[in-house]
């Protein structure tokens, strides 16, 4: 972390900002953003090589035109020791249907290489994998699922599940343990076993209905529905 990441952090956090802090706060920020760009100027170079220009990695995150030459550029770089803000754009930007069947199988073995306290990241790997992975991926997803050091961050790979095509045993097993989690990762239990189908989910369903807070009975109705 630079020094001027920390000052930055430090006015940030500060509740009382004079002035003379918020003036300071906006060079910090200005001067981390530069930090930021020049870390991954040798990328925004290779993305530039095939025709696609940006101004920072965030510009493809937040882009509506679609930019399949770059795909192969941002899966060279996605392993580089960038400061995480970059990683994670790198990654975002890889969260696109033209990365189906390419992008998956990286961001699988940087989600390995990343340290577990990174949850942030970690649930934005997820998210890539989510729009991008395809049947071979399945194997890997369920791996990262079944580990519970994996925490939080296996949010969307479980809602992942939930579009696997075909019958599986194992997902389905694997889905209905997880009706012992809580919050964000049961519901995405629930929601993949209704996108799976799943017969044998119904009355694990039917059972948590009552007991669960009214908030959720709407998910589980919904995914109640699904199965029939």
């Amino acid at each position: 972390m630079s020094s001027v990441e920390l000052e930055y952090i430090e006015l940030l956090h500060n509740p009382i900002k004079t002035r003379d802090e918020m003036q300071q706060l906006e060079r910090f920020r200005d001067e981390f953003v530069n930090e930021l760009r020049e870390e991954v100027s040798e990328l925004l170079g290779d993305l530039r090589s095939v025709g696609v220009l940006c101004k920072g990695i965030w510009d493809l995150v937040n882009t509506k035109e679609p930019y399949p030459q770059a795909i192969p550029v941002l899966i060279r770089y996605l392993s580089n020791n960038f400061h995480y803000r970059n990683k994670e754009g790198i990654v975002r930007a890889l969260a696109v249907k033209e990365a189906i069947g390419v992008a998956a199988p990286r961001l699988i073995e940087e989600y390995y290489r990343t340290p577990l306290d990174k949850d942030s990241y970690r649930s934005a790997i997820g998210n890539a994998v989510y729009v991008t992975f395809t049947s071979t991926d399945v194997e890997a997803i369920l791996q990262i699922v079944e580990d519970r050091k994996n925490g939080p961050s296996r949010f969307m790979f479980v809602a992942a599940l939930g579009r696997v095509k075909g019958d599986s045993d194992r997902i389905e097993s694997i889905l209905m343990k997880l009706l012992n989690e809580e919050d964000q990762l049961l519901e995405a239990a629930v929601r993949a076993l209704g996108g799976i189908r799943s017969k044998k989910a119904k009355g694990l369903l039917l059972d948590l209905l009552p007991k669960t807070k009214s908030s959720r009975k709407k998910v589980i109705l919904e995914a109640l529905k699904r199965i029939g």
